[in-house]
């Protein structure tokens, strides 16, 4: 991948090790672009892919809010500075 140069399972650690609040933004960005991909696909023509992409795009919005779910149940137990990283 480029600009990566470790293997997937460290981004997805690396990930995952960000505040809650700031993997689901994460999650989020990676829906917009995947839904931004299936609007492509589909002007080209590309009904079934468009079609898969934008449940991936769905899919992962409700994952963006599911985690945000999860900070919302963590963030009161934070201590004050590390609601800035």
């Amino acid at each position: 991948m480029k600009g990566w140069g470790g293997d997937l399972k460290s981004l997805a650690r690396a990930i995952c090790d960000l505040k809650y609040d700031r993997t689901a933004e994460f999650i989020e960005a990676l829906a917009v672009a995947v839904y931004e991909d299936a609007e492509a696909d589909a002007g080209r023509g590309r009904t079934q892919l468009a079609g898969r992409l934008q449940e991936t795009s769905m899919h992962l919005s409700r994952a963006s809010d599911e985690m945000q779910k999860a900070w919302k149940i963590c963030e009161p137990f934070m201590k004050p500075s590390m609601h800035y990283r």
